[in-house]
């Protein structure tokens, strides 16, 4: 079929995925069709997106010499050998919680059921895990759904998340290098590459269990795809530029906005080849983008989902932006191993700042600006320094705090490709390069490596210690038949271990008990706090909705901080007090028809 088929046929889709977007469904049933279609739509993207990568390959007609291949041997070298120093840098564990925890839940929920929700409730029983209960989140979900692809193909592992984090690494430094060996030569990738080594940030992401990475990946992948369509805008880098973007929107909250650049880059080729170009795959975009206004009114139905802090009007106001600056500059330039910044690269980057206009008078900006594929570069840093000034306005952008710093990262990555491109219109680059090579050598050495040597940056986050000490103890009682009660559910959740939040437990204490006589479990494990009370001196108090409920003794107790513990205890038995119903009666099964079948039936008496 001719283009204007494809033209009336992309008109059709773009008017269709807005009125499904936006107007067809309420937010009740938003929810259930994200839930029920999310994780297919990401799986016919992601095949998109492979078939498209597979006809870029074929038509670049490359040819393996042996040439080609010594020339490639020493970067890949250097990428991978940098990639094994990341993952020394920091140990393994989850850096953000309870986000990275929930994203491995919802990735063991598509692993399982292929729906795209969060799962919140989990039963280990007779050999099988099952997972009986959840809701649809506001993260997006191609994180997950990439792990739950690992899960498919390499069996299940609750780290899988890190795992990804790790294999996602010498691609986010192969993309790094490939974008600067563009506009700067090898020796513009290698002082990228080397500039990446001094932030400890993008350690602790590459250790970690969070989106960010792959989020800066698919920034930077579709960065690059875009540069090589305005080089040559054949139909295959076409397709490949908009799935890019259309994953990209479903990685991080703010990355629709990419969309944004990619839809500039299309409008410049169309004005170079003075025609417009489609695809049956553009066709196809708009659909696949459906879930991203519908996540939106998972925010409308929940409000509260915002998490908004400090008692803030709203999540974003212009007011905020001069104190989080401020305070960014706590990150960018403290060197103190508080922050997982890099202070050389800021002073790098501040230095290219305030040599950008003198060159830019010089015209040695020219050069730069007549390359076909400097536009893409210069819409996606737009973008980059927009979504960071939206940062700044928002009330949880105080990027000094370790659990917002890693919403820089795509900043870091801009910010090491802008000091490249500077030092390489430099009249005197030759002479710049291996000062600055040498200086991130003499840093790395000196400061970067030593700083992650003594610190994880995380030892002031009581909560992160929590996490820690009930993955670790549920882990010690794996395939034991344990039922957990923890308030962090999802680290418990993601081992694939039967478990429950306090605020459910205190509510199902009469099949908790039920279970207990029934030995369904082999013992009930609760994990609570111990807070000191307002009167201070030593005088604690339990912190658990659940205490007057349950006969606890008391197993383990960890020290938090001077004012929290944590405690591990066994349920001994249920408190009954008057009124309350006896652990079995015919109410534990209304609502089971005669037809139920025994696992049915047994199902409905879980807590």
């Amino acid at each position: 079929m001719g283009f204007r088929a494809k033209l009336s046929a992309q008109v059709f889709s773009a008017i269709l995925a807005i009125y499904l977007g936006f107007f067809a469904f309420e937010p009740s049933a938003a929810i259930q069709v994200i839930k029920h279609s999310g994780y297919w739509v990401l799986l016919a993207t992601t095949l998109l997106g492979v078939h498209a990568g597979y006809r870029v390959y074929r038509e670049s007609r490359f040819r393996v010499g042996l040439n080609s291949v010594r020339r490639q041997t020493v970067p890949l070298l250097v990428i991978i050998g940098l990639s094994l120093m990341s993952y020394l840098l920091q140990d393994d564990a989850y850096k953000v919680v309870l986000d990275e925890p929930v994203l491995a839940v919802t990735a063991l929920q598509m692993h399982h059921e292929k729906e795209a929700m969060t799962a919140t409730r989990g039963y280990h029983i007779g050999g099988t895990f099952n997972l009986l209960g959840g809701y649809v989140g506001k993260r997006p979900y191609f994180f997950s759904f990439v792990v739950s692809l690992l899960h498919d193909l390499t069996g299940y592992r609750a780290n899988q998340t890190i795992v990804l984090n790790h294999l996602l690494t010498p691609v986010f430094l192969g993309l790094l290098y490939l974008i600067s060996h563009r506009f700067a030569g090898r020796r513009g990738g290698y002082l990228a590459l080397a500039l990446s080594m001094t932030v400890p940030l993008i350690a602790i992401n590459v250790n970690g269990g969070g989106f960010d990475l792959l989020n800066a990946v698919m920034i930077l992948a579709t960065l690059y795809v875009s540069m090589l369509y305005l080089q040559r805008p054949t139909e295959a880098r076409f397709d490949l530029m908009i799935i890019l973007a259309v994953l990209l929107a479903q990685t991080r909250y703010e990355s629709g906005s990419y969309v944004l650049a990619i839809a500039g880059i299309i409008f410049l080729s169309w004005m170079r080849q003075r025609r417009m170009q489609l695809s049956w795959v553009s066709v196809l975009v708009p659909l696949l983008l459906v879930c991203v206004p519908l996540q939106q009114t998972v925010f409308d139905q929940y409000p509260d989902l915002w998490q908004i802090k400090n008692n803030a009007e709203a999540p974003f106001t212009l007011s905020i932006i001069p104190e989080n600056l401020s305070q960014s500059l706590n990150f960018f330039f403290t060197l103190l191993p508080i922050q997982p910044g890099s202070p050389l690269l800021s002073i790098f980057f501040c230095a290219a700042l305030l040599l950008a206009p003198v060159l830019t008078i010089m015209g040695r900006v020219k050069s730069f600006l007549s390359l076909n594929d400097a536009p893409a570069v210069l819409w996606f840093s737009f973008l980059i320094v927009f979504n960071f000034f939206l940062l700044m306005a928002y009330h949880w952008g105080q990027i000094d705090d370790i659990v917002a710093t890693r919403l820089v990262l795509p900043f870091i990555a801009f910010q090491i490709i802008f000091v490249v491109l500077t030092i390489h219109i430099i009249p005197w680059r030759n002479i710049i390069y291996s000062v600055c090579i040498t200086a991130v050598a003499v840093f790395f050495v000196l400061v970067t490596r030593p700083e992650n040597a003594r610190t994880d940056y995380l030892v002031r986050l009581a909560a992160q210690r929590n996490v820690e000490w009930v993955v670790e103890k549920v882990r010690e009682r794996k395939g034991q038949g344990v039922l957990f009660i923890t308030d962090k559910l999802p680290a418990a959740l993601a081992e694939q271990e039967s478990c429950l939040p306090q605020i459910l437990a205190a509510k199902a204490k009469r099949q908790i008990d039920l279970h207990m006589q029934l030995r369904t479990f082999s013992e009930v494990i609760v994990f609570y706090r111990l807070v000191e009370s307002e009167l201070g001196r030593g005088d604690w108090k339990v912190e658990t909705p659940i205490e007057k409920d349950f006969d606890i003794e008391v197993l383990e107790e960890v020290k938090l901080t001077d004012e929290l513990y944590l405690r591990m205890g066994r349920v001994r038995g249920v408190t009954y007090r008057k009124g309350d119903r006896p652990a079995y009666d015919e109410s534990v099964l209304s609502g089971i028809n005669d037809t139920a079948t025994e696992m049915e039936v047994f199902a409905k008496t879980l807590p």
